[in-house]
This record gives C-alpha cells, structure tokens and sequence, in this order.
C-alpha cells in the first residue's frame, strides 16, 4: 500500500490510522528524542518506510 504521500507499509498505516496528512505537524519520539515537525512528501527516490519532517529550523529530516 502506498498513500497518497509516497509513503508505503508502516508508516502509511500509522499516517492513515491517525488521519495525518501533508502539512501537518506531528510529534514523533524515537530512542527517546523527541522531533516536532511537519509531514513532507516522501522522496521519489527515498526509502518508503522512512516518515521525512520539515523541523522548525527549515531542515528535513527522515525519521525510520
């Protein structure tokens, strides 16, 4: 399955089940680091599974 984001398996069930979208801001905490960013299309060529977020100092991250 692949949303409408690029996004594929995992975390396109996550972003569906929570009804997250483009733009949207979102809090991800991982190993204990907490990121606050926005949802960003997917990389056409980037690795389907990885969420990419736009953190509020302008630069993207991918977060797997």
């Amino acid at each position: 399955m692949v949303s409408e984001l690029g996004y594929g398996g995992f975390v396109a069930e996550v972003l569906s089940g929570l009804g997250v979208g483009l733009g949207d801001e979102v809090e991800v905490v991982r190993n204990g680091l907490r990121l606050r960013g926005f949802v960003m299309a997917r990389y056409e060529y980037g690795a389907p599974d990885v969420l990419v977020l736009k953190l509020p100092n302008g630069y993207n991250i991918g977060v797997r």
